[in-house]
């Protein structure tokens, strides 16, 4: 489906994109998409609704996840995202952005954790939210709710941090090296693993008073 069978609908939606200042290849991505999302759901461009919407960047989005290419469908997830707004301010949707309908990781991501060894993770994370950059705490965070999530599922024996022994975190590093990234789909590099590695041991060795190791990129 193009312009060329929609002249009045395209016109509108040039207008639509100009308001908001668009480029001219942008607009022809949003169009694009736009299409995709008409196809899918069988409805015209001008008459999808805000479940229509997301009913159809749900089918596109799990079709690039199937075909093994994650980094493609992270750069439809933006034109998507771009392609609500217009639409939104078009006063053909409902809502600028998606309604998340899921907890933050950093609340949700411990659900699998076992309960003393998320607690002492926790606190870990406190810790060294008082010296390292906001972006470092961020990546830590992720590190140890990954590998509670792993150890929850996978060594019920482990309670707690002093639970853990060498053979818990030699098995996790096989599993990690041979994990696929998520917008990659390729395995972890050295550098990934190491760095996880060394979070999930350093989390488990913390003193109670606070001291935490310095990275060398935030000194």
């Amino acid at each position: 489906m193009t312009f060329g069978y929609l002249p009045s609908t395209h016109a509108w939606f040039l207008a639509a994109g100009a308001q908001l200042h668009a480029s001219d290849s942008d607009i022809a991505l949003q169009w694009n998409v736009l299409m995709k999302a008409a196809a899918v759901t069988g409805m015209s461009p001008d008459r999808l609704t805000d479940n229509d919407f997301e009913q159809a960047r749900e089918a596109i989005l799990a079709a690039y996840v199937n075909r093994a290419m994650p980094s493609s469908g992270r750069n439809m997830s933006a034109i998507f995202t771009r392609l609500r707004l217009t639409l939104f301010h078009c006063g053909q949707l409902n809502a600028p952005k998606r309604r998340s309908t899921k907890s933050p990781a950093t609340v949700s991501g411990w659900t699998h954790a076992p309960t003393a060894f998320a607690d002492t993770a926790r606190r870990y994370v406190g810790q060294v939210e008082l010296s390292l950059r906001p972006n470092t705490v961020k990546h830590i965070d992720h590190s140890l709710r990954e590998f509670g999530s792993w150890l929850g599922q996978n060594r019920p024996e482990v309670d707690s941090c002093a639970d853990l022994t060498r053979s818990h975190i030699e098995d996790y590093k096989s599993w990690l090296s041979a994990r696929h990234g998520r917008y990659t789909g390729k395995p972890l590099n050295r550098v990934s693993v190491k760095n996880s590695l060394i979070t999930c041991t350093a989390s488990s060795t913390a003193s109670p008073s606070g001291a935490t190791p310095t990275r060398r990129s935030d000194r």
